[in-house]
């Protein structure tokens, strides 16, 4: 019986030993599953990074003037991105191939995909039930851009609509209260030669007077003497010859050129 002590304690032995082995390779198996998980989401993660450097080679043969490429690039991008969340770069090619339509003066077209944006806009993530604060400057400048191509279709009625969207957006940084000053300097216009408009006088000026403010507190001087114009011009319309005189001597004190009206302010720097 005592013979038989050693075997035993031999055989836990060598049960120990080949359980610590095993949870040893348990630990490195482990180990490499884990890596391979982290190996596959970084291999998924260019797959965006090599679609946005596509949009922005768009983009750049856009901004050199070549529209008829880039369109057909935008196009080919859109399909691609179809089936993707990344609602944002969804966003920006829709939003570049309206860029493009509206440079080619295809004004109907550029109205279509701009409003593909703006429901790709509404379609991100909301925050206390509002567009995320970083977002915003997006919303205004797609507002701004709609009105914009219906006021130079002369729907002035779409226009209004959509230049009055933004003040609602409550988002005071300087991006969006330029495009606001806009939004107002072109609200002005339409109001100073549309008669059917309730005291339309009234409200060209009341939307001049807005856009100065906003200038003025941006210090954007140029804009600001733009806005100034445009209220002058409302007061000659409206055969208010003083206070129009009044308004133009502030232009010629400031120096700066006189423009016609009524047009369409657009952001030019895209």
């Amino acid at each position: 019986m005592n013979k038989s002590y050693p075997s035993l304690f031999n055989f836990i032995l060598l049960f120990l030993f080949s359980l610590t082995i095993q949870a040893k390779n348990n630990v490195i198996h482990n180990k490499e599953v884990f890596h391979v998980k982290t190996s596959l989401i970084f291999i998924e993660e260019p797959k965006d990074s090599v679609l946005e450097k596509k949009y922005e080679e768009l983009k750049t043969l856009f901004e050199t003037n070549n529209y008829a490429k880039s369109l057909q690039g935008s196009f080919r991008l859109n399909e691609q991105v179809s089936s993707s969340e990344n609602s944002i770069l969804k966003f920006k090619i829709n939003s570049l191939i309206a860029k493009i339509y509206r440079k080619t003066r295809d004004h109907k077209k550029a109205i279509a995909s701009y409003k593909k944006s703006l429901n790709l806009l509404n379609s991100f993530v909301l925050e206390d039930n509002g567009i995320v604060f970083s977002e915003q400057k997006y919303l205004a400048k797609t507002l701004l851009d709609i009105g914009t191509q219906f006021q130079l279709l002369e729907k002035f009625d779409s226009a209004v609509f959509y230049y009055k969207k933004l003040d609602d957006i409550i988002n005071n940084e300087n991006e969006v209260l330029a495009y606001k000053a806009l939004s107002y300097a072109n609200l002005s216009g339409i109001y100073q030669y549309d008669s059917t408009y309730t005291n339309h006088f009234e409200k060209a000026i009341n939307y001049a007077n807005k856009a100065i403010s906003i200038h003025k507190k941006r210090g954007n001087r140029i804009s600001q003497a733009s806005a100034i114009n445009n209220l002058a011009n409302a007061y000659l319309l409206n055969k208010d010859f003083e206070q129009s005189k009044k308004e133009d001597y502030n232009l010629i004190m400031r120096k700066v050129p006189f423009f016609d009206y009524p047009r369409a302010y657009m952001d030019e720097r895209d």
